[in-house]
């Protein structure tokens, strides 16, 4: 009996050690999610629509001068999906759609940050690529990043020119005159915004820029806007239609030609 007795516990012993086992290999194992270095890790909707994100988002657009549409108004983005990557700092990429184009193309945002980095401009960099718009698109808005765009008319009779134009003037001293005139104006995406415009002022031909880069204003804001202001002794001379006329070294630096 003591025999049969001491079996019938070695059996019980057996099969709870047997069910331990069970229980700890059946048991879900744990997700390492660190990413690796250089690997690319996929955001969630719910990761990448927290305000971290969203204002990361924000601050690379308006970088690029993406954010805002031709009136000032802020562009409506939606995030189609985003990852982010170790790269000797953090790599983020979104690709946004914007609620304004026609042709819903898919863009893509980048945005490298070293936090470690003492130099602002270095400590992020951002990069915006968008497909090409077709010929239709194209000619209702064009954005060339480095390439300067002219302003018609019309969008200079717009306030925010004349505003810029009169502080570019107090900036330096000056006010308009009477001959005052705009005589032509460009913009161009440089790490922000370059507005230039030649005018016709103090009987001179002078070449008005304003570099705007808003982001720059909490923490550096004597950077944020540069203003500069320089003229020709030379004014704009009258041709006779049909008439050939060679060009100074002066007029040849001219930004339009």
């Amino acid at each position: 009996e003591a025999i049969a007795g001491g079996t019938e516990d070695g059996d019980n012993q057996d099969d709870s050690y047997a069910h331990k086992l069970e229980r700890r290999e059946t048991s879900p194992k744990k997700v390492n999610k660190i990413p690796k270095t250089g690997a690319a890790e996929q955001l969630t909707p719910e990761e990448y629509g927290n305000e971290a994100h969203q204002k990361r988002i924000r601050e690379g657009l308006k970088q690029m001068a993406q954010l805002a549409d031709g009136n000032g108004n802020e562009r409506k983005v939606t995030v189609v999906s985003a990852t982010q990557s170790v790269v000797s700092g953090i790599s983020y990429n979104y690709r946004l759609t914007f609620a304004d184009d026609e042709e819903k193309r898919v863009c893509l945002l980048n945005v490298w940050e070293r936090a470690w980095l003492k130099d602002k401009d270095e400590a992020v960099k951002v990069k915006f690529e968008c497909p090409a718009a077709s010929e239709k698109q194209r000619t209702k808005r064009s954005v060339c990043a480095g390439c300067p765009g002219g302003l018609s008319e019309e969008e200079l009779g717009k306030p925010e020119h004349q505003e810029r134009i009169n502080k570019i003037l107090s900036f330096h001293g000056y006010t308009r005159d009477n001959d005052f005139k705009v005589l032509s104006a460009s913009q161009q995406v440089v790490a922000g915004l370059k507005y230039t415009y030649t005018v016709q002022h103090n009987g001179k031909q002078c070449e008005l820029g304003s570099w705007e880069r808003a982001w720059l204003e909490a923490s550096q804001p004597e950077e944020a806007y540069k203003y500069s202001y320089s003229c020709s002794n030379r004014r704009r001379r009258s041709a006779i239609p049909g008439s050939v006329r060679a060009l100074t070294d002066d007029e040849l630096v001219n930004s339009e030609h």
